[in-house]
């Protein structure tokens, strides 16, 4: 019975934090959502408990990922042609992979409850930021649907990861399920005490964000300096774009649909999605020509994407930006591919993949970080910022943004092609993740999606203006440029490695302890 229970408490907890995340959206639950998970767990002491805890983890992340990922599933059977039995069994494996990291993460806390309930409870959070770190760095890297991520909705409560970072906001976001259940457990008990104090305290920290966030402009400072920009939706299908007939009208469109919307505009900059060219700009004369002919037409500076070749096998997704002169920037190259779409991981393993799913590249991984320049005249005067550019899935590796602030960056572009997921929740996911990416390191967002999600972002995480999913459309905004930097451009990762270092001490530490109470419950 016991058992029974603890399934249906990780199942809960599970679903609970796939509601919290697009497409449902009910961020609110993200605060509550592990609560039914600790109260799963108990202490590693009793033989089999340990992989009892493995399990419940898994059942958690199962309930987690499953429907969150469900969009797969219309990736594999529309693009890669499998059928939709195929494609269930594979969601399940991807899932159960990605499960791994909840279940590690059970299993570790179920070590530190060794120690007690409060001190279990009490380095939780810090459990939660290792595992978001592992979900960062195993393989190539998934920090997909990570806690922080469900806040995006509210950016009032985003201003945390400006001082330690993405994995120090999701910590918080656990800690108030860790302090309501302890200050409800052990209601007028010290440790009962310290939670509700806990609770209060996280409470009026991420209520500071309503009042004002403490790294916006203050009063009566200058204003930033801004730049102008037009993003470019052309709204056209992923299923025509692979229709080589349709090529040339989507090319002159794309040209069209650019000139008409720069002569309402005005704009410095113009910035085309990944894929929005049907023709490599690298490749085809043709193209260069167009472009920098637009460019000069237009008078703004055009950041595109293209595929650069240094050979017949070595070939990048970059970008690059043309100005108005002609002149062409040095390409941006991707630095973090997706796996199974842009190139087959461990490919001793999964070898197999390329050859059962249509549409899988061989993509070489950018090493080098470095902003674009974007020049511009203004009153006469020629002027330059400084783009910091990730390309696709990358946008939610906060790491890109934080080297190219580092590097000098003004602002972000994130540019991509969200048209193979059906809007079922991707799209929505994916903005998420690059929105609190570029909170985090303090500098606004421009976002450019062939079919959507399109938009702009405050450095604070407001919206300034998004073209919404599948339709056709453009967008101008004065966007803010930033040359200062917030904490945790300067902190990096370290306390999510703070965390981890954390985690692993408790682990060794639990080694033939005997637990000096019962679980979290």
């Amino acid at each position: 019975m016991r058992l029974r229970r603890s399934i249906l408490l990780a199942l809960s907890s599970g679903v609970l934090q796939a509601l919290a995340q697009p497409p449902f959206g009910m961020w609110p639950l993200a605060f509550v959502a592990v609560l039914p998970l600790l109260l799963a767990a108990e202490p590693d002491q009793a033989p089999g408990s340990g992989r009892r805890n493995l399990l419940l983890g898994l059942v958690a992340g199962l309930a987690f990922y499953l429907p969150g990922l469900f969009w797969i599933t219309h990736t594999m059977t529309v693009f890669g042609e499998l059928s939709w039995p195929v494609s269930l069994l594979l969601l399940l494996g991807f899932a159960s992979i990605f499960a791994i990291d909840m279940a590690a993460l059970l299993w570790a806390f179920g070590r530190a409850l060794r120690f007690g309930a409060g001190a279990g409870l009490a380095v939780f959070p810090l459990l939660w930021a290792a595992m978001e770190l592992l979900k960062s760095r195993l393989w190539t890297g998934y920090p997909w649907l990570l806690a922080s991520h469900a806040l995006v909705p509210r950016p009032e409560l985003l201003w945390p990861s400006t001082i330690l970072g993405v994995s120090f906001l999701s910590a918080l976001v656990v800690t108030v399920s860790v302090a309501l259940l302890a200050s409800i457990r052990d209601v007028g008990s010290k440790s009962g005490a310290i939670g509700f104090a806990v609770l209060v305290l996280v409470v009026i920290f991420f209520g500071a964000g309503f009042v004002r966030n403490p790294w916006a402009r203050r009063a009566g400072a200058p204003r930033p300096a801004t730049l102008r920009v037009l993003v470019i939706q052309p709204g056209v299908p992923q299923k025509a774009r692979w229709d080589f007939q349709e090529r040339g009208k989507i090319y002159r469109d794309l040209l069209e649909q650019t000139r008409a919307a720069a002569a309402r505009t005005a704009p410095e900059l113009i910035v085309w999605s990944e894929s929005s060219l049907p023709f490599g700009f690298d490749s085809s004369l043709q193209v260069q020509q167009d472009v920098k002919a637009l460019a000069q037409e237009t008078g703004a500076s055009i950041l595109l994407n293209t595929i650069r070749e240094e050979s017949e096998d070595v070939y990048f997704n970059s970008a690059r930006v043309i100005a108005p002169g002609g002149s062409v920037s040095e390409a941006y190259d991707k630095r973090h591919l997706v796996p199974f779409g842009e190139y087959v991981p461990a490919r001793w393993i999964f070898g197999w993949a390329g050859k059962i799913v249509r549409g899988i590249g061989d993509f070489t991984a950018g090493t080098r970080a470095h902003p674009l320049p974007v020049g511009f005249t203004r009153e006469g005067q020629k002027l330059e910022a400084l783009a910091g550019v990730a390309v696709c899935y990358e946008a939610v590796f906060p790491e890109i943004f934080r080297e190219a602030s580092r590097d000098g960056a003004n602002f972000f572009v994130t540019i991509t092609n969200d048209g193979w997921y059906g809007g079922l929740g991707a799209e929505e996911q994916h903005w998420n993740g690059a929105v609190v990416s570029a909170v985090a390191s303090g500098r606004s967002l421009v976002r450019a999606a062939v079919s959507g999600i399109s938009g702009f972002v405050s450095p604070d995480g407001e919206v300034i203006a998004r073209i919404p999913l599948g339709q056709k459309g453009e967008i101008a905004a004065d966007l803010p440029l930033r040359a200062d930097s917030v904490p945790s451009e300067r902190c990096g990762d370290v306390f999510a490695w703070f965390s981890a270092a954390i985690a692993s001490c408790v682990i060794l530490l639990s080694r033939g302890r005997i637990a000096k109470s019962g679980g979290a419950s």
